[in-house]
Parts: structure tokens; C-alpha cells; sequence
């Protein structure tokens, strides 16, 4: 692991992808609450389930240590804030101003992912049967997306159709809009683990310079990453370690 994460997230075109298991013993979550926010901790006592909270509490733990390496401090000095449509940033002193940094979890399973003054999202899934693939993709993907996943054998559907999903999730998670921007108004052309996709916009709706990649995950998972521009590259990084 490089000692300065920070100047080599400077001095290069990349995305930085963290994945992270968030299943966590008794002792580490204690850790990670005492450097919550206020905010942080009544968000994490409201969760109705223990094993939700426990997600919810190791997620926030494992990114505010991620994020004090890069910016060499303590888990708890790390302050957020929001945007209109809930996209966290940070709010910490000068260097936090170009940081950049998006997280996606299911279940147990999380991925965080940082640049240097370029937005990013990123987007994580665990593929599922028991969906309607066509409905969902009839009013989420465009007809472009609907060949390549439909027009392949049945075996292949699922992994394609979240291929897609967690492409066009990181893809407003970039954006910040959630949502509100329609997913079936913009392409993924192709997208894929050892290149790089273009977004495209359909019948003249307007998005992002934004490229996707593909990442490579444990199997029954599927997860993406994108960047603005076209010149950056994936560096993947061993899980955040919990121990002190």
C-alpha cells in the first residue's frame, strides 16, 4: 500500500475502489460509533434491524478511516456535507475541496471509490432471479440496453442486466441527481471490465462527460465505477483493514 494515498490519487488519472466486507465483530463497531457524527448516530439508532445498523455503522466506520488516511487524520474529524439530492462530500479543510468520493453497498458487501477533482459514483449489486428482468429494464434501460442483455442465452441475462444496473447507478451517482434523472434517457454502450464505456444520451436528453468501467467483484456480485472524461484508469486496493 503506497504511504501517501493522497499524492498518488494526485499524480495520476484514476479512480481509487476500496471493496469492503461490512460484516464486523462487537468490538470494531464499538469503535466505529464513538466516531460518528451526532447526526451519524441517531441515523444508526433508527434502524429497525440490528444487522441494517451494523451495515450502516461499518460503512460510515470503514469510510471515515479511509478517508483520514488520504487526509491524515483521525476518523472523527471528518465532517460531511450534502447536496440537493443527498450526495455526501466532504467538508474538511482545503484538501477535502478536490477530494472527491462515492460509496455503494448490498447487503454485506461495500465498494468506496475516490478521485482527485473529478465527480465519481460507483455502484454495487448482488444479481438476483427473482426479478422481472423485463419490466424493470422496459422502464429503466434503453431499447439499445435491452437487446445486448435479452438478445443473449438465458444463463447470461441476470449478470448482464446488473452489468447495465450498476453502470447507469454510478453513472447519476456522478451526476448527484439520483432518480430524478431518468435512467432510460442514456446509454452504457457496452460496458465492460477491460475498457472503458461511453455514455450516451438518447433522443437529445442532455448528460455528464461521463466513462464507466466495470469492476471485478466475487461472484454473484456486480459493481461499477464512473468518472468524468475519458483519460483515467481503475486501481483497486485490498480491502480496509478494521483492525487498529
Amino acid at each position: 500500500m503506497p504511504d501517501d494515498l493522497l499524492s498518488t490519487l494526485q499524480d495520476t488519472a484514476a479512480a481509487h475502489v476500496w471493496f469492503a466486507d461490512l460484516e464486523i465483530g462487537a468490538d470494531a463497531a464499538t469503535r466505529f460509533v464513538s466516531t460518528l457524527a451526532p447526526d451519524e448516530r441517531e441515523r444508526a439508532a433508527r434502524f429497525v434491524f440490528e444487522q441494517h445498523r451494523r451495515y450502516y455503522v461499518a460503512g460510515r466506520g470503514l469510510l471515515r478511516r479511509l478517508l483520514a488516511r488520504y487526509l491524515h487524520t483521525e476518523p472523527g474529524e471528518i465532517r460531511f456535507r450534502y447536496g440537493s439530492h443527498g450526495k455526501p462530500e466532504l467538508d474538511y479543510g482545503a484538501a477535502s475541496s478536490h477530494l472527491r468520493f462515492n460509496v455503494s453497498h448490498s447487503g454485506p458487501r461495500a465498494v468506496f471509490a475516490l478521485a482527485w477533482e473529478r465527480e465519481i459514483g460507483a455502484d454495487i449489486e448482488r444479481v438476483r432471479s427473482d426479478l422481472d428482468l423485463h419490466a424493470l429494464a422496459k422502464t429503466c434501460f434503453s431499447r439499445r440496453e435491452q437487446a445486448d442483455i435479452f438478445f443473449r442465452h438465458a444463463s447470461e441475462q441476470a449478470g448482464r442486466f446488473f452489468d447495465y444496473w450498476t453502470a447507469k447507478e454510478a453513472c447519476i451517482k456522478a451526476e448527484g441527481l439520483g432518480l430524478s434523472l431518468p435512467l432510460e434517457q442514456f446509454s452504457i454502450i457496452e460496458p465492460a471490465l477491460n475498457r472503458p464505456a461511453r455514455v450516451m444520451p438518447e433522443s437529445g436528453f442532455e448528460i455528464g462527460n461521463w466513462t464507466v468501467r466495470l469492476l471485478p467483484c466475487e461472484p454473484g456480485y456486480r459493481a461499477a465505477v464512473a468518472l468524468h472524461g475519458t483519460d483515467w484508469v481503475v486501481k483497486l486496493f485490498p480491502e480496509p483493514v478494521v483492525e487498529d
